[in-house]
């Protein structure tokens, strides 16, 4: 036997259960067949999850596939080589990028009277690798005087993809968690609905034994 069990929280806000009694081992008990939080019945239930599964498989949701997969395209297409040579064809994450080029702000008076600040060949080599550098005046945050203007536009692009690519993740989350409870709740109303079968079936198969 099923039925629906209202529960208060906190005093104030009303949460309901499907619950279905049975017996084991001479003793009656109860388990939860589906959590229906503010609504009166399991068809109230999954018309509201169905909407939900909706909304999350939305506009937003496509158009950060899209971005992401934008961004790659134009990732692997500007920089296969400099992707082959350092990160082994993979495109890395901005805090690798960062960590790599040595991109961390250095104290002023680290750098004395703007005055550069000595960099491993290999942070040099790396920086170089995007091309686009041109010389500048004044020491910048990452102690050189030079503009690695391709390089810091291969950090954007790294950084936009990531930004997508983490959005189109969290959505495609919380479609998924959202689609498994709609299921759930589907298939908790199938069964209902063939115990209910199945019961009026064994009523109409004892009538016709009686006659």
């Amino acid at each position: 036997m099923t039925y629906i069990r209202t529960k208060k929280i906190g005093g104030k806000y009303e949460y309901r259960q499907l619950v279905e009694t049975y017996r084991e081992d001479g003793k009656h008990r109860q388990r939860v067949l589906a959590h229906l939080g503010k609504h009166e019945t399991l068809e109230e239930a999954i018309d509201a999850a169905r909407a939900k599964v909706e909304v999350a498989n939305s506009e937003k949701f496509r158009e950060a596939i899209r971005r992401t997969e934008g961004c790659e395209r134009t990732i692997r297409r500007r920089y296969s080589e400099q992707l082959e040579r350092y990160h082994g064809g993979e495109i890395p994450s901005s805090t690798t990028v960062g960590d790599r080029a040595r991109l961390r702000p250095v104290p002023r008076d680290a750098r004395g009277d703007n005055t550069e600040v000595e960099v491993p060949v290999e942070v040099e080599e790396y920086r170089r690798a995007f091309g686009d550098v041109g010389e500048g005046v004044d020491v910048t945050y990452y102690g050189s005087r030079m503009h690695y203007r391709g390089f810091l536009r291969f950090r954007d692009d790294v950084q936009s993809y990531e930004y997508w690519s983490e959005k189109a993740e969290r959505l495609e989350h919380t479609y998924n968690r959202r689609k498994a409870r709609l299921e759930k709740l589907e298939a908790v109303l199938d069964s209902e609905r063939k115990a209910r079968l199945d019961k009026l079936e064994a009523k109409v198969a004892a009538l016709g034994g009686g006659d």
